[in-house]
């Protein structure tokens, strides 16, 4: 493989051999993909290989994603269509088996509007039917093997494009730059060796959430007011910037649920969580309506999305933990609080007042606000946000209750006739574990009560979705 003169250009991937150089450096590239422990080739020369070249496995061990390699030096449109025909003839086994992510390396790079327009159609072929499909070109290649100048010297036996694919020297892991994506980058290239980096992490967590808090408790003055009338627009407001000064920190700590496969950073998570978790909010019964009803809104938004990421990524210890969280106020009689103690004091004192102004229909339940606001989120990480969302929202409300033992929040499982199909299949004894759950046969018989109570009281009779049925469902899946 000779290096290019104009060294803007990827490098020529396509003189590589086809079996023995470059379908080598793909695997081991794609091994190396947050949330994936392991990536083989799949068959050898004469063997059917089903549409695909490598497959990849989750840290559960279960097939998770496949590659298929095309080492060419031109790769047309018609090319990309055929080679994602040629794995779709096979979808349904490899759907079957749990594969949710199909990519194709190609060597050369795709840069005109015909292959552009052709990935953007295979794309939402492959969404509708439950899978995405990703497409590294040569210009993506190189940018992936950037960080990972070992893969490239041992594929690449050529120090100049070594240089021009990784430059002269690996640099350190900072987390100093403010542009969100850059962070997560070096997030990603950090957990590669989370021993190496783990103080790194450790204090970009702490800080994120430092900021946030300090920015909750005491917002710029533009939203120094409390509500005396019913302002939909600055309650509007609020909320939004409330969301928007959260995304970061969201995002940074899914990135790190994602990737980190032994659960080292579970104690820096909950930290972080832990500093939003201080003088939140005044525990007091003759507050002002207004803006101390919704400073707890950052907090629970990272709460929901560590469950839903945590529940569909089985990282039930860290779930246990943030449930724990204690929760501290000065104004409080009671000195410690747990977090989910905590967030009940959204549904306190005129619990619905603030968001029911901040939407139009008057109706929405707070879990629908903050599934609009988090879904946008959840995009980078999740096959089906929504189909998650409504796991993690039912075992949030399953360890709230647990945690209450009274009252369980009007959750979006009431209220989507979706979630329906979803939660069926979802509650089960191998999804609803133990160390969360003691007595989780009486504890769905409870839900299934206070569910009926509270659809028989819903407004406009909207809880039609997933109520009164969960203990009859969990039995027969026995």
């Amino acid at each position: 493989m000779r290096p290019r003169l104009k060294l803007s250009l990827a490098p020529a991937f396509w003189e590589m051999d086809p079996i023995k150089e470059f379908q080598p450096i793909c695997r081991e590239l794609l091994s190396q993909e947050v949330g994936i422990s392991s990536a083989e080739v799949y068959g050898v020369s004469g063997q059917k290989q089903y549409g695909i070249d490598i497959l990849a496995r989750n840290q559960n061990n279960q097939p998770y994603a496949v590659g298929q390699c095309k080492c060419y030096q031109t790769f047309t449109q018609k090319d990309i269509a055929n080679a994602a025909s040629e794995f779709l003839t096979h979808f349904d086994c490899w759907y079957r088996q749990g594969v949710r992510k199909f990519i194709l390396f190609v060597a050369c790079d795709l840069d005109t509007t015909q292959q552009q327009n052709e990935i953007i159609q295979q794309t939402q072929q492959f969404l509708d039917k439950g899978m995405s499909f990703e497409v590294w070109s040569g210009s993506t290649l190189r940018d992936r093997l950037a960080p990972h100048p070992d893969i490239v010297n041992r594929h690449i036996h050529s120090q100049e494009i070594l240089n021009n694919i990784c430059g002269p020297a690996a640099q350190p892991v900072v987390f100093s730059s403010n542009n969100l994506n850059t962070i997560l980058t070096e997030l990603r290239r950090a957990l590669k060796d989370p021993d190496r980096y783990h103080q790194d992490i450790e204090e970009l967590l702490i800080q994120e959430a430092r900021t946030l808090h300090d920015q909750i408790i005491n917002p710029v003055s533009h939203y120094g007011w409390t509500i005396k009338s019913h302002d939909q627009t600055i309650c509007l407001e609020y909320l939004n910037h409330l969301g928007a000064i959260s995304e970061r920190l969201i995002r940074i700590i899914l990135a790190l649920i994602k990737g980190d496969r032994q659960g080292q950073f579970h104690r820096e998570i909950v930290d972080a969580i832990g500093v939003l978790a201080q003088e939140t909010r005044p525990l007091s019964t003759g507050f002002t309506p207004g803006i101390p009803e919704v400073r707890l809104y950052p907090l629970v938004l990272v709460t929901f999305a560590i469950f839903i990421i945590g529940v569909e990524r089985r990282c039930y210890s860290l779930v246990k933990q943030i449930t724990e969280i204690p929760f501290r106020s000065n104004s409080s009689k009671q000195n410690r609080l747990t977090l989910m103690t905590a967030i009940d004091l959204i549904w306190d004192y005129e619990p619905h007042r603030f968001f029911e102004i901040a939407k139009p229909n008057n109706i929405a339940s707070i879990p629908t606000v903050i599934q609009e606001h988090l879904l946008p989120y959840l995009n980078d990480f999740l096959i089906y946000p929504s189909d998650s969302f409504w796991k993690g929202e039912f075992i949030l409300s399953l360890v709230y209750l647990q945690a209450n033992q009274q009252y369980i929040w009007t959750g979006l499982f009431l209220y989507s006739d979706e979630a329906v199909n979803v939660l069926e299949k979802f509650v089960k004894p191998e999804n609803l574990p133990g160390e969360l759950f003691s007595k989780i046969d009486s504890l769905l018989s409870e839900f299934d009560q206070i569910s009926r109570e509270i659809a028989n009281h819903a407004p406009f009779g909207r809880a039609y979705g997933f109520h009164s049925i969960a203990h009859h469902v969990y039995l027969n899946s026995q």
